[in-house]
């Protein structure tokens, strides 16, 4: 399978494509998004990839593929309108019917395995049954799994739907669980779950909570508060360096927080998590938000990704670099998924 052409729908920052590259040994072929400064930031860390800026509903991959065997399209949609974090109502009509956008090029392409990713309430989408049955129509098997990026070695406990569409009849293949949670039966035969704390700078401990000329919030007092107790005070702390470290999150209840001993929680499109550091007695406490590289780890990328500065030399925000973090595909997850198929 791995001497056919692969396309990267949707493509932006490059999670699938960085996953795709570590799984097969070379670049995407094809990368496809409308967002000029997706493209940009893929093309730093995949200059071999033909960078299509184009409608993914419109452009016609068959023009570019020229009746040259496809091995493999991932595809993964805007999840706005599914994700139970959008808070309200989709963008558009158009984002909505995204999905729709992976029948059509795959009927122009027709690969031999389309990969798509998504949130789980993807499956809540009315039109869910109709577009399988669609791809079904041109040939494709199908099978669908919910996984926990965690299981699989990641820092992250990002949960996603993977389908798998095959028509080169192949059986379709999951990769096997690699860790597992603490405390669950399967933590006696497997690994536990990798730590964010090994995508921590504990020497950047940030500004002191007291004495700041803007007062933090009160619910974020209350999230620091509450995590003093529960991981410092109440507890076995995590200590670097002499101070206790746990992460509070800007979203869900003011009760949230996080043993950095932990995976992190997923990571949004915008800052929401900030890194606490104090004594062991409470004390002293300090607070700041994770930097993008941090979150870049914790998403699974390697450390050598590129995401500070665009193709053409440009600086990214880092308002934008947690964007473009938050939005990606674990690189891990596309990396394994395809390597289970890819070798079949």
């Amino acid at each position: 399978m791995n001497d056919g052409l692969v396309v990267d729908m949707f493509a932006g920052g490059g999670g699938a494509s960085e996953g795709i590259r570590e799984a097969i040994g070379r670049e995407v072929d094809i990368a496809v998004n409308h967002d000029l400064k997706a493209l940009m930031m893929h093309a730093v860390n995949h200059p071999g990839a033909l960078h299509l800026r184009e409608d993914v509903f419109t452009v016609k991959l068959n023009e570019y593929t020229r009746g040259r065997h496809v091995s493999l399209m991932w595809a993964s949609p805007d999840c706005t309108h599914f994700s139970r974090a959008r808070g309200g109502k989709p963008r558009s009509q158009h984002i909505r019917m995204l999905p729709w956008a992976v029948y059509e090029q795959s009927r122009r392409i027709m690969p031999d395995v389309v990969v798509c990713e998504n949130v789980a309430e993807i499956q809540t989408w009315e039109d869910y049954v109709a577009f399988v049955d669609c791809m079904r129509s041109l040939g494709y098997t199908f099978e669908c799994r919910e996984l926990v990026a965690a299981d699989y070695g990641a820092p992250t406990i990002r949960r996603r739907w993977y389908a798998v569409f095959r028509r080169d009849g192949c059986r379709t293949e999951w990769p096997e669980q690699t860790n597992a949670k603490a405390g669950t039966i399967e933590s006696m035969t497997m690994p536990t779950w990798e730590p964010v704390a090994q995508c921590i700078d504990f020497a950047d401990t940030g500004q002191a909570v007291a004495g700041r000329k803007r007062p933090l919030a009160n619910a974020t007092m209350r999230r620091i508060e509450n995590g003093i107790r529960r991981y410092v005070l109440g507890g076995d702390p995590y200590v670097v360096g002499g101070r206790a470290a746990f992460l509070v999150t800007y979203y869900g209840s003011e009760s949230n927080a996080n043993d950095v001993r932990m995976p992190l929680r997923t990571i949004t499109c915008a800052d929401r998590f900030g890194l606490v550091t104090c004594e062991t007695d409470g004390s002293d406490v300090h607070l700041r938000m994770l930097k993008p590289e941090e979150l870049k780890l914790a998403q699974g990328f390697p450390a050598s990704y590129v995401i500070d500065h665009y193709s053409d030399g440009t600086k990214v925000s880092k308002t934008e670099q947690v964007r473009r973090i938050g939005n990606s595909v674990v690189p891990l997850m596309a990396r394994r998924i395809v390597a289970a198929n890819m070798a079949a």
